[in-house]
């Protein structure tokens, strides 16, 4: 028998009393593999496997209850070795532990040290808020280093959809964007994540369609999903475009229902800016983000002294006017704010 874990590890999981941790020992021993059973909720079978290694010659930690033991530690371990066909597992036994509370608490100080899978995440969350009071639950959230904003979204998406769950542990969905959806109605959530399942969004865009979407659908009194299922954006999926011109096309279609008065505004800036250009080839004219400043960016592309001469020309001979109407787009148009802009 021997002190496994050092007290400063494990100081915070003294919650129930159940337990002092100085007082956890263990000692060694090899079980039947029909002895060894899960921790409830607290292991997904889903999780990833191990690779056949090092890492299976780790005995698993157990624990003693009813006629058989369950694991503290090494639910993976287990679970690979299992599937191999192994029928005995060396394994550290500890004591005295003799509720799943204090047991589920040793287990999760055991994997605070590693980085942690989103359905570990997930179901030690879970387990944490249903076993602890909120003080002790924010204290070992925090222990294992899930931020407010980790919490927030792990406790909005404990309730949802198999589904949704999938999509984020494949990482097609962004955890803050998966709280997001887990708000909307089933309907218009089973349309986004057939989207974010199609093609593969960056964080960024997922968050900007799903700031748009319901104050689009409240300004056109539709639902997200008869957005999504548009004419104009089935015609973009079923295209022959590759996967980054589609979501770029897509985010378009949506910015510019949502933005309909800048989507107007940048038509005829792209309009003047088209009629005086010398070479779309050479020059490519940029203003500023959302026309925020009166500044115009030009990038040349040189290969030739002469052609770099002549071009130099073309665009001195363009009016003053015309710069100062792409310079300063307020000249171009005259429009309110954007409906729903703060």
């Amino acid at each position: 028998m021997c002190n496994y874990m050092s007290d400063s590890r494990l100081s915070w999981i003294n919650t129930k009393g159940n337990f002092l941790p100085s007082e956890v020992k263990f000692s060694f021993g090899v079980l039947e593999r029909s002895q060894i059973s899960f921790p409830e909720d607290l292991f997904d079978h889903r999780c990833s496997r191990l690779e056949t290694g090092i890492e299976q010659l780790t005995p698993l930690i157990v624990f003693e209850s009813g006629e058989g033991f369950t694991i503290i530690d090494g639910c993976k371990r287990f679970l690979t070795m299992a599937e191999q066909g192994r029928d005995k597992f060396a394994c550290c036994i500890a004591a005295p532990i003799k509720d799943p509370v204090s047991a589920g608490l040793l287990r999760i100080a055991m994997n605070c040290g590693r980085a942690l899978q989103f359905r570990e995440k997930l179901l030690f969350s879970m387990w944490l808020k249903k076993n602890l009071d909120d003080k002790e639950y924010l204290a070992v959230m925090d222990s294992l280093g899930l931020d407010s904003r980790v919490r927030y979204c792990l406790e909005t998406i404990s309730c949802a959809s198999s589904r949704l769950i999938d999509l984020v542990d494949r990482g097609q969905v962004d955890l803050s964007s998966a709280a997001e959806i887990a708000s909307l109605e089933n309907s218009d959530q089973e349309v986004i994540l057939d989207l974010f399942s199609l093609l593969s969004f960056s964080r960024q865009a997922q968050r900007e369609i799903l700031q748009w979407l319901p104050e689009l659908s409240f300004r056109l009194r539709k639902t997200i999903s008869e957005i999504l299922l548009m004419d104009e954006l089935r015609q973009i999926l079923d295209s022959h475009l590759n996967e980054p011109q589609k979501i770029q096309k897509i985010r378009n279609v949506i910015f510019n229902l949502r933005f309909p008065k800048f989507a107007a505004a940048t038509k005829v800036w792209d309009s003047v800016a088209a009629g005086i250009n010398p070479d779309p080839a050479r020059v490519s004219f940029q203003p500023s983000e959302a026309f925020e400043k009166n500044r115009l960016e030009i990038k040349l592309t040189l290969t030739d002294a002469r052609e770099a001469c002549s071009l130099f020309k073309k665009l001195c001979s363009v009016p003053e006017e015309s710069w100062e109407r792409l310079i300063n787009p307020a000249l171009l148009w005259s429009a309110g704010p954007e409906p729903g802009a703060g």
